[in-house]
């Protein structure tokens, strides 16, 4: 465990923090440590950061612990000039009344604004120094004496009596040219219309203008300004700009905006304000994941990052349902969503390969309030949400406070610490040179799922923040004090705000509803077949016959109703590898239509081939057809066809000939490879008389013989 005032030191390309920090803040409910760099010259905003992250690097010996870094902070008010007992007295009280919650200042920076606003009202100082008196604050180790740096850089060795030492400074004082600049403030600055930079030279061009100059529109600046020693610089004009904004002026917008900032209002409450129990209020949205994909027929195409959808039980923190789809956030998507939160997980995890069962994830139940946007749930389609008893609740366009728990877990889910490598990852919006995932793409929607998967299963099992947690929870002996253990405690010690029904119920009422047609084959829908054995047994034939069906995007498989059995009976894909990877019906109709490209491609390419091949054999034809003619010339069609039988014997016995000859000429050539090499010479052989002297002649001489011979 950490401790406040803790030195740790890291490396520069550490990406937790670089060099020494010192632990300023520690918030164990929300695994936080705020730590306050010390080795800058110029002092920044206390850093935020995980505990875990922390105790990791710690472990690792990445950071450093337990260091020493001297800062010469005074120890008692003796240590300090006449002016830092001033500025201390000046800045005590009005500092540790104004950031009395202190943690609450280092891990907010709303806050910690607020807070910095309120002292500089009380003391009379401009915001700036205030600020600063707070990160010395926390830079020498949260004493009242750091409220004013280090005694070294106060010292003064001026003596009584002598002049002021350091730079003589330019131009008039304050107070000979308040007047001015407080117009000039005034009538540029306030309005909002131009910068401090801008102001300030209007006001210098009205106020501190040489006299007699008239071509002001070609003349340069200094040639229309009084000298440097006359007028006042910019420090001065921004002291008065401050001053009249510590007085209570608001600049109603800045410079550049279309309209005027909004007011910031108070927070009001917590999403969580009023929820009685686990399933009085779910929230749903989407995003975008970013990870680049690819496609699940080839992994060399990009599909682009899928979109997530989740729903989330407000009382408990835990996630109810998901899904993942590479279609853009829709109805279609949001009912995949809607279905997986109100039904069994057993089948997704089994359909993942996750070695998880239902109780891991016990969330299958209707709620009783669903809050979303003004978006996918505002349509036609959503209309069977109130249907199943869902108290709809649509939140104002531009307001995601309005159903802040579930935004603020698209954080954890997209940016946690997980230990899960995601190929493809990259910034939300990648810059020029940023990197975009493109390069390093390597996984398909279903295995981002199942990673998805694993990540909600992993921020379920993180124990709920303090004040969730009610008191007879560890009282009546309940050690889950997780979101998902919560979840399971509040529905039994917190009842009735939720309720089960069947999966054939949430179906019908959560998926699309189509009409086609059927045979005993199987359902024909969006150029598929989906099969079931027991069409052929409700009565369908080889005639296609109407009958209803409900589907939802992914084309593995859709459900028609058995009148007989009265349930829902699902029907397979024919298609075994769409069946296999669970593809929605858009994918797979780019994929049929990029395959039946590719086939009229090949198909093309083969007519391209047999054209040119015709142009090479036809001629040939045509020279034996010449021929043919010109031998049948003096013969009738019945001369022609006598003798068909004998023709045939002829030239089959010669066809088998050759085939003899052919593989003796191979067996002599492999014999011959065969042989041991030697001088001797052996004898040729004797050749053998054919069985039928006609076989040696040529078919062409045989045919010929046999024609003259009639």
């Amino acid at each position: 465990m950490f401790e406040l005032n803790e030195i740790l030191w890291a490396p520069a390309d550490h990406p937790l923090f670089q060099g020494t920090v010192r632990i300023v803040g520690i918030q164990v409910s929300h695994d936080l440590v705020g730590v306050m760099r010390l080795d800058l010259p110029n002092l920044h905003a206390p850093l935020t950061m995980g505990m875990t992250a922390l105790n990791h690097a710690l472990r690792q010996k990445d950071v450093a612990g337990n260091q020493k870094y001297p800062l010469k902070i005074a120890l008692d008010e003796s240590h300090l000039s006449e002016r830092q007992r001033e500025e201390l007295k000046r800045i005590e009280d009005c500092f540790f009344d104004a950031f009395s919650d202190l943690d609450l200042a280092i891990f907010d920076p709303h806050v910690r604004s607020d807070c910095i606003k309120t002292c500089a009202l009380k003391s009379g100082l401009s915001e700036r120094s205030v600020r600063r008196h707070f990160y010395l604050y926390l830079w020498g180790g949260i004493t009242r004496f750091a409220l004013v740096g280090p005694v070294e850089a106060s010292i003064s060795h001026q003596q009584p009596g002598q002049l002021r030492r350091g730079k003589a400074g330019r131009g008039p004082a304050l107070a000979d040219v308040r007047d001015q600049l407080h117009d000039g403030a005034t009538k540029f600055f306030l309005p909002g219309k131009f910068t401090l930079m801008e102001a300030y030279v209007l006001t210098m061009k009205k106020h501190f203008r040489k006299e007699g100059v008239t071509n002001i529109a070609s003349a340069a600046l200094e040639e229309i300004l009084l000298s440097i020693e006359e007028r006042p610089n910019l420090r001065q004009f921004r002291y008065v700009c401050d001053g009249l904004r510590l007085a209570g002026h608001v600049r109603p917008q800045q410079p550049g905006q279309a309209r005027a900032s909004k007011t910031e209002e108070p927070q009001k409450g917590r999403s969580r304000d009023g929820v009685l129990g686990p399933g009085y209020r779910f929230e749903i949205d989407a995003t975008r994941f970013q990870v680049q994909l690819v496609s699940r027929f080839s992994r060399n195409r990009l599909i682009g990052d899928a979109t997530v959808y989740i729903i989330i039980d407000v009382w408990s923190g835990a996630i109810a349902g998901y899904a993942v789809s590479s279609l853009p956030a829709s109805w279609r998507v949001a009912q995949q969503a809607l279905f997986n939160c109100f039904t069994d997980k057993g089948e997704v995890f089994e359909e993942l390969g996750l070695p998880y069962s239902s109780d891991d994830w016990r969330c299958h139940h209707i709620p009783t309030r669903l809050a979303a946007d003004r978006g996918e749930l505002v349509s036609d389609k959503a209309e069977v949400v109130p249907e199943l008893g869902i108290k709809l609740e649509i939140m104002a366009s531009g307001c995601p406070e309005r159903k802040g728990k579930v935004e603020s877990e698209f954080s954890r889910l997209k940016h946690g610490n997980h230990f899960y490598r995601l190929p493809g990852a990259h910034p939300k919006n990648p810059g020029r040179c940023d990197d975009d995932g493109k390069g390093s793409a390597a996984l398909t929607v279903h295995e981002l799922e199942k990673r998805i998967v694993e990540i909600i299963v992993d921020l379920n099992n993180d124990p709920v923040p303090l004040n969730y947690i009610p008191p007879e929870v560890l009282v009546a002996g309940w050690k889950g004090v997780t979101h998902i253990g919560l979840y399971q405690w509040g529905l039994e010690h917190r009842p009735g705000h939720t309720r089960q029904l069947t999966p054939e119920v949430v179906l019908t009422g959560l998926m699309q509803k189509e009409e086609t047609t059927a045979t005993s084959l199987g359902i024909n829908f969006e150029g598929q077949t989906f099969r079931s054995g027991r069409l052929a047994e409700l009565g369908y034939r080889r005639n296609p016959l109407p009958i209803t069906i409900w589907h939802s995007e992914f084309c593995d498989r859709v459900w028609f109703q058995d009148d007989i059995q009265g349930k829902l009976i699902p029907a397979e894909n024919d298609n075994e590898q769409l069946r296999r990877e669970k593809e929605t019906f858009a994918v797979v109709e780019t994929f049929l239509n990029d395959a039946e490209a590719a086939r009229t491609q090949a198909k093309m390419e083969n007519i391209h081939k047999q054209s040119e091949k015709a142009k090479r054999l036809n001629p040939e034809a045509r020279v034996a057809e010449k021929e043919a003619k010109a031998a049948r010339r003096t013969l009738s069609k019945a001369e022609v066809r006598r003798e068909i039988r004998g023709n045939t014997a002829v030239e089959r016995k010669a066809e088998r000939l050759r085939r003899s000859a052919k593989d003796a000429q191979v067996l002599g050539e492999a014999a011959e490879d065969e042989a041991p090499r030697s001088s001797t010479v052996f004898p040729e052989p004797v050749p053998q008389r054919d069985a039928d002297p006609a076989a040696s002649k040529s078919i062409a001489v045989l045919s010929r013989e046999r024609w003259l011979s009639r």
